[in-house]
């Protein structure tokens, strides 16, 4: 559908911002770093208004319906199947998952 089309533009957008976000983490520019936190807390919200959201995972328990484990990892602190990592965020829109979140789960 035309919508579907739209949402998926906008997860291309949210990669660029994620990517963006981890460029200002890894070298340490605070003052990017602070002011994508507070433009993220604001996109985030719009969306959640409309029923976009992202799927959580890190602390999550692993969920074939909306994670795909890419890799899976010991951890005796941790529980079995915990997701303890993020590779790729995953979106839904109401009950539609638009992407699966790509994640590092515990064995």
């Amino acid at each position: 559908t035309e919508n579907e089309k739209i949402l998926k533009k906008i997860i291309v957008v949210l990669d660029q911002i994620d990517s963006i976000y981890n460029f200002a983490v890894q070298t340490k520019n605070d003052m990017l770093v602070k002011n994508l936190d507070s433009s993220v807390k604001v996109i985030k919200k719009a969306f959640r208004e409309i029923g976009f959201e992202e799927i959580p995972t890190e602390g999550e328990i692993f969920d074939p319906n909306v994670h795909e484990c890419i890799e899976a990892v010991e951890d005796d602190g941790k529980n079995k199947n915990e997701i303890v990592d993020t590779v790729k965020k995953g979106y839904k829109y109401k009950d539609k998952i638009l992407r699966v979140a790509a994640v590092i789960a515990v064995k």
